[in-house]
This record gives structure tokens, sequence and C-alpha cells, in this order.
């Protein structure tokens, strides 16, 4: 009952006619189930070492297509938004740009498509960069990448030290170039590369939403409840990938180069004029002089070798 809710928004009461139960017996088990998922993820979500941080993820040394180039990589991260009920004075603060009531997610994911790190919480209207500096300043657990190596962010992050952004100003998403001109020139060849790499967390963020539909369908659960789901499915979401299971799901997800952007997700370009200077300043300490030569020098590499 609890996997045909999460799976389908399926109300209660539904779900109570399809497997003979009350409605009452529906509500109880299934807050039951999510408290139980939700502490399995605590194991599931394997949020990485230092040591393991380290270490070359698996599979990329053997892709010569971002390898050595990228040989500083260790996941991918970005924000999503999920569906929320919210009611009262609090709605206005969980309005994202559709005008919808939703949290923000951050997220980091390795190359195999596990969620390796999960921030819920903030309110729909909160920036990524926001999220990512709440979740560094309130979690001590955030997994703080180690000297040379970096998270691929998008241009709705800082390019600083740890997090590799592309250039803005240039054409970066993989549509872009799909159906137009290839690049043309050491910026846009640098932001191909990068999108394709960086398109496993859009990959797996569309796994993840496929195939648990209550987290971007019509919210029926509170904001507390709705941030155990955001847990227990993302913990599911690895269960199964871990596994081994066969999954029509991951098997797309695998056979493509990225799924398109989904409709919550604040993919950082443009923005108000408060957040492009509040990256603008982030870029311009130590740390962002530092990954600007670690970005120029990946440019370089990457257009001597491809164009």
């Amino acid at each position: 009952m609890f996997l045909v809710i999460c799976g389908h928004n399926m109300t209660q009461h539904s779900v109570g006619l399809l497997f003979g139960r009350a409605q009452e017996t529906v509500g109880r088990k299934f807050q039951q189930c999510l408290k139980a998922c939700k502490k399995l993820s605590g194991k599931l979500l394997r949020k990485q070492s230092p040591e393991q941080l380290r270490q070359v993820p698996r599979g990329l040394r053997d892709n010569r297509q971002y390898w050595p180039y990228f040989n500083g990589f260790i996941g991918a991260m970005d924000g999503t938004h999920c569906t929320v009920m919210v009611t009262g004075g609090e709605a206005a603060r969980f309005y994202n740009r559709h005008s919808q009531t939703s949290i923000n997610v951050l997220a980091i994911c390795n190359y195999d498509m596990l969620f390796t790190y999960i921030f819920v919480g903030c309110p729909g209207s909160v920036h990524d960069a926001r999220v990512l500096s709440y979740a560094m300043e309130r979690d001590s657990t955030f997994p703080t990448p180690p000297p040379s190596k970096y998270y691929l962010v998008d241009s709705g992050y800082a390019n600083t030290r740890g997090y590799l952004a592309p250039f803005r100003g240039h054409r970066y998403h993989l549509p872009h170039f799909q159906v137009g001109s290839p690049p043309r020139d050491e910026e846009e060849l640098f932001n191909r590369w990068h999108s394709s790499l960086r398109s496993v967390i859009e990959r797996t963020f569309g796994v993840w939403k496929k195939k648990w539909r209550i987290l971007s369908e019509f919210p029926r659960y509170d904001l507390d409840t709705q941030n155990d789901i955001i847990i227990a499915t993302a913990g599911l979401h690895n269960f199964i990938r871990l596994s081994q299971i066969p999954d029509f799901d991951f098997d797309d997800a695998l056979h493509v180069d990225a799924i398109p952007r989904e409709q919550f997700n604040n993919n950082g370009e443009g923005g108000e004029n408060e957040e492009v200077n509040y990256l603008q300043e982030q870029e311009e300490t130590t740390d962002g002089a530092y990954m600007q030569a670690i970005r120029d020098g990946i440019k370089q590499q990457i257009w001597d070798n491809f164009h």
C-alpha cells in the first residue's frame, strides 16, 4: 500500500478500496512504512567518506570522453523542486517560479546515478545557490569536496573551489547542441562536455520522479510528511540501483545523453539581479580564481584534443 501511494500518488481512500482495507488502516500503515523507509534511507544514501571522495569514480577512468579532462570529478550537484501542501501565511515562501508551492531539494549523485547526499526543507522560492550555502552552514555532515576534487554544477551556482560551473553567456544545455550548430569556441566546447557529464544528476532526478509520482504531482501531504517522503523515496531509489533489480526507468536513463529538465527544476539561468551579484561576489574571491584556473585548464585540454 505504501509503494502504491508513493508510486502512483493515489489517495488513501482509493488504496483502501484497492486492497480491501479501511482508510484508517491505510493511513496508519503508510506512516509506519514511511518511518521505516526514512530510517533505512540513512544507510542507503551512502554519504561518502573523505577517503572515498578522493578516489576516482568507477567507470570514469574508462570513459575517454571525460577522462582525463574531468579527473577531479566526484559527483554532480543540483537542486530540484518537489510539490508540497502549505496553507496560511507560510504558503507565500513556498511558491516557486511556476507559481506552485514546492520544496527546493539539494541533491548530489555519483557517476552510477546513486544519491550520495540530500538536503531537504528550503522553500521553493529560495535560489539554488542559497540552498547550498544553508546546507553547508546547517548540516555538519555535508560532504565538502577535498582538495583538487569538485562537483559539477550548473550556472545557478558559483564557479568556486570544489564546484565546477560552466561558462555563463555561452550555450550550455545539450539540446542547444543537438538541434543547433556544433560548439563554436573553446567555452562552448567545454560547456558541451561539462553538460554531458553533469547530466547524470538530471537523469537521476528523472528516474526518481518518474518512479515516485508523489514527488511532483498534486500534493496530498503536509510539509513534514512530504520532507520524510523525499528522504524515503531517495533511499528506495538507491535500493533499487544497488540491488541491480531489472528496472525500465534506469535502463532508459542509461541509454540517453540527458533527460530534459523537469518542470520544477530551477536551472539557475538568468534570475534576479540579487542572485547574480551573489554568484559574482563568490567568484571574485581567491577560491573563485583557483577554480577559474582549473576550468581554463580543462577547457584548453578539450579544445586541443577535439577541435
